[in-house]
Protein backbone atom coordinates (compact mmCIF):
# COMPACT_ATOMS: atom_id res chain seq x y z
CA UNK A 1 0.00 0.00 0.00
CA UNK A 2 3.25 2.46 0.79
CA UNK A 3 4.37 1.78 -2.48
CA UNK A 4 1.35 2.56 -3.92
CA UNK A 5 0.85 5.71 -2.12
CA UNK A 6 4.65 6.72 -3.28
CA UNK A 7 3.93 5.85 -6.68
CA UNK A 8 0.58 8.00 -7.57
CA UNK A 9 2.72 10.88 -5.24
CA UNK A 10 5.46 10.61 -7.70
CA UNK A 11 3.33 10.84 -10.76
CA UNK A 12 1.29 13.38 -9.19
CA UNK A 13 4.53 15.34 -8.66
CA UNK A 14 6.04 14.56 -12.61
CA UNK A 15 2.34 15.70 -13.98
CA UNK A 16 2.53 18.85 -11.92
CA UNK A 17 6.27 19.89 -13.53
CA UNK A 18 4.93 18.95 -17.00
CA UNK A 19 1.85 21.45 -16.33
CA UNK A 20 3.85 24.32 -14.63
CA UNK A 21 6.50 23.69 -17.88
CA UNK A 22 3.61 23.77 -20.29
CA UNK A 23 1.14 26.19 -19.15
CA UNK A 24 3.15 29.45 -19.19
CA UNK A 25 3.19 28.73 -23.45
CA UNK A 26 -0.55 27.88 -23.63
CA UNK A 27 -1.21 31.55 -22.16
CA UNK A 28 1.14 33.69 -24.38
CA UNK A 29 -0.51 31.17 -27.31
CA UNK A 30 -4.08 32.21 -25.79
CA UNK A 31 -3.18 36.04 -25.27
CA UNK A 32 -1.52 35.46 -28.79
CA UNK A 33 -4.98 34.96 -30.44
CA UNK A 34 -7.17 37.59 -28.96
CA UNK A 35 -8.33 39.70 -31.30
CA UNK A 36 -10.74 42.96 -31.05
CA UNK A 37 -13.04 43.34 -34.09
CA UNK A 38 -14.07 46.46 -35.69
CA UNK A 39 -16.51 47.98 -37.33
CA UNK A 40 -14.92 50.09 -40.48
CA UNK A 41 -17.35 52.39 -42.74
CA UNK A 42 -14.69 55.01 -45.31
CA UNK A 43 -15.55 56.12 -48.57
CA UNK A 44 -12.57 56.82 -51.36
CA UNK A 45 -12.32 58.76 -53.97
CA UNK A 46 -9.36 58.43 -56.69
CA UNK A 47 -8.29 57.43 -59.80
CA UNK A 48 -7.85 54.22 -61.55
CA UNK A 49 -6.05 53.95 -64.93
CA UNK A 50 -5.29 50.37 -67.26
CA UNK A 51 -1.55 49.61 -67.89
CA UNK A 52 -0.29 48.58 -71.67
CA UNK A 53 -0.15 45.13 -70.09
CA UNK A 54 -3.96 45.02 -69.15
CA UNK A 55 -3.19 45.12 -65.60
CA UNK A 56 -6.05 47.79 -64.02
CA UNK A 57 -4.41 50.16 -61.04
CA UNK A 58 -6.11 52.23 -58.21
CA UNK A 59 -5.09 54.82 -55.92
CA UNK A 60 -7.54 56.81 -54.09
CA UNK A 61 -7.77 59.14 -51.00
CA UNK A 62 -9.49 56.83 -47.49
CA UNK A 63 -11.81 59.26 -45.54
CA UNK A 64 -14.47 58.81 -42.77
CA UNK A 65 -13.32 55.86 -40.97
CA UNK A 66 -10.29 56.38 -38.61
CA UNK A 67 -8.89 53.28 -38.63
CA UNK A 68 -8.60 53.11 -42.83
CA UNK A 69 -7.96 56.49 -43.18
CA UNK A 70 -5.37 57.45 -45.72
CA UNK A 71 -4.96 56.16 -48.97
CA UNK A 72 -5.45 52.98 -50.72
CA UNK A 73 -3.69 51.19 -53.95
CA UNK A 74 -5.42 48.58 -55.85
CA UNK A 75 -3.91 45.96 -58.72
CA UNK A 76 -6.41 44.10 -60.77
CA UNK A 77 -6.59 41.69 -63.37
CA UNK A 78 -9.75 41.20 -65.51
CA UNK A 79 -10.55 37.20 -64.73
CA UNK A 80 -13.15 36.56 -67.29
CA UNK A 81 -15.47 36.94 -70.22
CA UNK A 82 -16.10 40.61 -70.25
CA UNK A 83 -19.97 40.16 -71.29
CA UNK A 84 -22.17 41.72 -69.85
CA UNK A 85 -19.97 42.45 -66.74
CA UNK A 86 -16.09 42.60 -66.65
CA UNK A 87 -14.59 40.21 -63.73
CA UNK A 88 -11.84 41.05 -61.56
CA UNK A 89 -9.81 39.89 -59.12
CA UNK A 90 -6.88 41.74 -57.42
CA UNK A 91 -5.28 43.49 -54.02
CA UNK A 92 -5.91 46.42 -52.44
CA UNK A 93 -3.65 47.71 -50.14
CA UNK A 94 -4.50 50.16 -47.02
CA UNK A 95 -1.79 52.90 -45.84
CA UNK A 96 -2.28 54.17 -42.82
CA UNK A 97 0.29 55.89 -40.20
CA UNK A 98 -0.45 52.83 -37.87
CA UNK A 99 0.78 50.33 -41.26
CA UNK A 100 -0.64 48.80 -44.15
CA UNK A 101 -3.54 46.43 -44.81
CA UNK A 102 -4.19 43.99 -47.52
CA UNK A 103 -7.15 42.57 -49.25
CA UNK A 104 -7.35 39.99 -51.59
CA UNK A 105 -10.55 40.80 -53.42
CA UNK A 106 -12.99 39.77 -56.77
CA UNK A 107 -15.70 41.77 -58.03
CA UNK A 108 -17.36 43.50 -61.27
CA UNK A 109 -17.90 46.63 -63.11
CA UNK A 110 -20.58 47.36 -65.64
CA UNK A 111 -20.82 48.91 -68.65
CA UNK A 112 -22.20 52.28 -66.59
CA UNK A 113 -19.75 52.05 -64.44
CA UNK A 114 -20.83 50.78 -60.81
CA UNK A 115 -18.63 47.96 -59.27
CA UNK A 116 -18.58 45.81 -56.67
CA UNK A 117 -16.10 43.86 -54.94
CA UNK A 118 -15.27 41.96 -51.51
CA UNK A 119 -12.63 39.97 -50.11
CA UNK A 120 -10.68 39.10 -46.99
CA UNK A 121 -7.67 40.53 -45.15
CA UNK A 122 -4.80 38.60 -46.17
CA UNK A 123 -2.01 40.55 -44.58
CA UNK A 124 -1.24 43.45 -43.07
CA UNK A 125 1.82 45.52 -40.93
CA UNK A 126 2.06 47.79 -38.05
CA UNK A 127 -1.57 47.75 -35.78
CA UNK A 128 -2.29 45.52 -38.97
CA UNK A 129 -0.09 42.57 -38.30
CA UNK A 130 -1.94 39.58 -37.92
CA UNK A 131 -5.55 40.85 -39.19
CA UNK A 132 -8.55 39.18 -40.10
CA UNK A 133 -11.65 40.03 -41.83
CA UNK A 134 -13.68 41.09 -44.78
CA UNK A 135 -14.36 44.18 -46.68
CA UNK A 136 -16.79 44.51 -49.08
CA UNK A 137 -17.05 47.47 -51.92
CA UNK A 138 -19.31 49.61 -53.87
CA UNK A 139 -18.58 52.32 -56.16
CA UNK A 140 -18.54 53.91 -59.18
CA UNK A 141 -16.06 54.90 -62.04
CA UNK A 142 -16.61 57.81 -64.39
CA UNK A 143 -15.49 57.54 -68.23
CA UNK A 144 -11.75 59.23 -67.08
CA UNK A 145 -11.36 56.57 -64.63
CA UNK A 146 -12.37 58.91 -61.58
CA UNK A 147 -14.41 56.65 -58.62
CA UNK A 148 -15.72 56.97 -55.63
CA UNK A 149 -16.46 54.20 -53.21
CA UNK A 150 -17.62 53.01 -49.84
CA UNK A 151 -15.76 50.78 -47.77
CA UNK A 152 -17.62 48.57 -45.20
CA UNK A 153 -16.67 45.86 -43.57
CA UNK A 154 -15.50 44.30 -40.24
CA UNK A 155 -11.57 44.18 -39.42
CA UNK A 156 -10.00 41.81 -36.48
CA UNK A 157 -7.03 43.38 -35.14
CA UNK A 158 -4.56 41.67 -32.27
CA UNK A 159 -5.04 43.25 -28.86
Amino acid sequence: MRTFRLLFVSILTILGLAVGAVAPGIAAAQSEGKTKCKAVSAIAAGQGVVEPDGTIRTNAAVTKDPLLKGSLEGQFAVTGDPSPNIPFAGDITFTTKKGTLVTQVTGSLTATGEFETSGQVSAGTGKFAGATGKLVIVGEQDQTGAFSETIRGKICLRK
